[in-house]
């Protein structure tokens, strides 16, 4: 009797192998081959002896032994890049500050109010908005 993997997610988008039928004890090599550089994934087969290779940069090759049952073949992922303008050129030397990160949780690492010793200007940002002086040499 055959037995089928199953791509889950986004109707398969992603994944391949050379056959969706095998038999019981047949090896299984599934290719995820939409990995993107921002994005950190979970891969998720029903079957005891699966096994995720990473090494080959934005493939990733699953192999397990077919059971005598259809396998599912699964992932999960989560966008790793924050964007934090206040760090970045010239948003920072603007002083423009974000009061949340993507979470929504509050950025406590935004500066309180501050003088420039160079210029005497007001500044909320890590740079002075009218010299750049950095917020860190205030005294």
């Amino acid at each position: 009797m055959l037995y089928k993997v199953n791509f889950d997610n986004i109707g398969g988008f992603g994944f391949t192998s050379k056959k969706v039928m095998y038999e019981p004890g047949e090896s299984v090599v599934v290719i995820f081959n939409a990995v993107m550089t921002d994005t950190s994934y979970s891969f998720k087969v029903n079957v005891d002896d699966y096994k995720v290779d990473r090494s080959k940069g934005s493939i990733v090759y699953i192999s397990f032994t077919m059971p005598e049952h259809d396998v599912d073949v699964t992932y999960t992922c989560q966008n790793v890049m924050t964007y934090h303008p206040q760090d970045s050129g010239l948003f920072g030397m603007m002083g423009y500050t974000d009061s949340k990160d993507t979470a929504g949780a509050v950025n406590t690492d935004i500066p309180a109010p501050w003088i420039c010793p160079s210029c005497n200007a007001s500044n909320t940002g890590r740079f002075c908005t009218e010299c750049g002086t950095p917020a860190n040499t205030r005294g």
